[in-house]
């Protein structure tokens, strides 16, 4: 009896042992084949698409750019000139001027367009014009007679039924300088936009946004007009396919 508990108890002692041995085995094992697992696939970020032009097509195409941008900067200032003799039409001793240069921009956008950024400031001395305006314009008077300014007023025999001349507002003069910029911008689209190599399926587009430079700052723009026209129109016009009014025609405008 003493004999078989023994030996059972020897037994357990010795499959108890194999256990003992066999668990930290199993568990290396196990750390291994986790250790070994390949990483997780990560995605490769994304490259970006090379520029096909050669070096010296991006060379020649910012020359181009360059040049653009600056006839549209003359654009702007004929622009001004313009609205300048306009005023005087008016007001003969008063000048009005820039109250900045403008400012363009030109980026090409791939093979979708060529758009170029025209900033515009407002023109300074309109309200001093509309103080004079004011003061020259003549005012009626019962009895047939018109007194002409408020300061040093002259007297003059007038028709008193006529009545005065219709009042040009700061408003008008903004509304015909705008009128003014956006012809000189047509101008420039159909007239000089041949420095630049266009796709046919390319658009050339021209943005031209009012900024307040003596105003406050975070004063909003009142909007900015695009115009966009597609390069197989205008080589139409250079070769001429079409005429001016018609490349005129084509042309999208859009205010933002």
């Amino acid at each position: 009896m003493t004999a078989g508990v023994c030996d059972v108890s020897s037994r357990l002692m010795i499959f108890g042992s194999a256990l003992l041995i066999a668990s930290p085995v199993a568990a290396q094992d196990q750390m291994t084949k986790v250790t070994s697992a390949p990483p997780a696939s990560v995605a490769a970020p994304a490259e970006p698409t090379p520029n096909p032009l050669s070096s010296t097509q991006l060379d020649r195409q910012r020359q181009d750019v360059g040049t653009f941008e600056m006839l549209l900067q003359r654009a702007v200032n004929k622009a001004t000139l313009e609205m300048r003799e306009w005023a005087q039409q008016i007001v003969p001793n008063v000048a009005l001027m820039q109250a900045a240069e403008p400012v363009v921009h030109g980026v090409p956008v791939g093979d979708a367009s060529i758009t170029f950024n025209v900033e515009v400031a407002e023109m300074l001395g309109v309200n001093l014009w509309q103080v004079v305006q004011e003061r020259q314009r003549p005012q009626p008077d019962p009895n047939g007679v018109q007194r002409v300014g408020s300061v040093g007023a002259q007297i003059v025999q007038g028709d008193s039924s006529a009545g005065p001349p219709p009042r040009v507002t700061s408003a008008d003069a903004d509304k015909q300088y705008s009128e003014y910029v956006r012809q000189a911008m047509i101008d420039a689209i159909l007239d000089n936009s041949g420095v630049l190599t266009l796709k046919d399926d390319q658009w050339l587009a021209v943005a031209v946004t009012p900024v307040s430079v003596t105003g406050p700052t975070n004063k909003k723009p009142s909007g900015t007009l695009i115009l966009s026209i597609k390069g197989v129109d205008l080589e139409q016009l250079r070769q001429g396919k079409i005429s001016r009014d018609e490349a005129m025609r084509r042309i999208v405008e859009t205010h933002f």
